[in-house]
């Protein structure tokens, strides 16, 4: 970016982006790299995305989460796309809402873990630069296929850690693949579960993605 007023210096790097939004303010980027200085006012500076970052790294040391608690999973559905986004980020959750308002916020979908515990895996969250949408899965040989064979999916880290086997008290997530839009749809609700097989044949059903937690 460049600036229409001011610069940075040497030993800035890691400043924040910060944006306001209906009167709130957000971060939204961290300073990289650059040329912009006091002797070089028409620079240029590099920042990185705090999303981005918060989820792969940063979320330990600011959000850390208990190891004996779980924490919730965020569902919004955007209007415009006709798909859904979860995540487990309520600054996240707080800056979708305020930034975005084709998103629809439907609460909290279910519970997991946010670091790994004894019985647990994690994760992996995609962005597809094509479709605006996410893609989750908890299955390593299916996120290597995605790395390696889809350039499209950008890697965005660990979301959260859920189970990968059945127990009496996790609940299983049911995995959705819409084939007219390319995306899936996840849902823990047996309900919508068949609503949806019963009443939408472009969502090709997947079975149980994972098993995940109705309560902290």
């Amino acid at each position: 970016m460049h600036w229409t007023a001011g610069v940075t210096e040497g030993g800035s790097s890691g400043s924040g982006l910060f944006v306001t939004s209906n009167g709130s303010r957000y971060l939204v980027g961290q300073l990289t790299g650059g040329i912009s200085a006091c002797s070089n006012p028409s620079g240029y500076d590099v920042y990185g995305r705090f999303d981005i970052a918060y989820q792969k790294a940063l979320s330990q040391w600011l959000s850390p989460a208990s190891a004996s608690q779980r924490s919730p999973v965020y569902r919004f559905y955007n209007t415009v796309t006709g798909t859904h986004f979860y995540t487990s980020s309520a600054a996240e959750r707080d800056y979708v809402s305020a930034k975005y308002l084709q998103f629809s916020y439907e609460g909290i979908a279910f519970y997991s873990y946010g670091s790994s515990v004894s019985g647990t895996s994690p994760v992996f969250r995609f962005y597809n630069i094509r479709t605006g949408t996410h893609f989750y899965t908890s299955n390593p040989l299916e996120r290597d296929n995605v790395l390696s064979a889809y350039p499209w999916f950008s890697y965005e880290g660990v979301s959260w850690y859920a189970s990968p086997t059945s127990s009496t008290e996790a609940t299983p997530l049911y995995r959705f693949y819409n084939y007219v839009t390319g995306t899936h749809f996840y849902t823990v609700n047996l309900k919508e579960r068949d609503f949806v097989s019963q009443n939408y044949p472009q969502f090709s059903y997947e079975g149980v993605g994972y098993y995940v937690w109705s309560a902290p």
